[in-house]
């Protein structure tokens, strides 16, 4: 078990990167609530993050507002999920961002299987 003074550093580590990321989304115009980090190969942390559509160790798909995210990999595992923050552990690859319909977690579809409006 780590000591509550290396517990603390840790933790004063990640904010002052998480903070630093911000400034650089925001310097670049970019929306820091639906902005998301990778490191290939080990890890792959996503902000507002509204559900999971899908979920494996090959593929995991994620509803970030108004974007549907697909996460590649092998191994792939949910690491930590808080208040929209989820962490997604494993060999990441590849990640694939799809602009989805405002404001809408999933599509509706009709009894033809063509989509259609709620």
């Amino acid at each position: 078990m780590r000591s509550p003074p290396l517990i603390y550093c840790a933790c004063a580590r990640i904010s002052f990167y998480m903070k630093l990321i911000a400034e650089i989304i925001d310097e670049l115009g970019g929306e820091y609530k639906n902005s998301f980090t990778v490191c290939p190969g080990r890890l792959a942390y996503f902000k507002n993050v509204r559900a999971v559509a899908e979920l494996s160790p090959e593929k995991i798909t994620l509803v970030c507002g108004g974007y549907t995210v697909d996460v590649n990999g092998a191994g792939l595992t949910v690491r930590e999920y808080y208040r929209g923050d989820m962490a997604v552990e494993g060999d990441v690859f590849g990640v694939a961002v799809q602009r989805g319909e405002s404001g809408r977690l999933f599509r509706k579809r009709g009894a033809d299987g063509r989509e259609g409006k709620e």
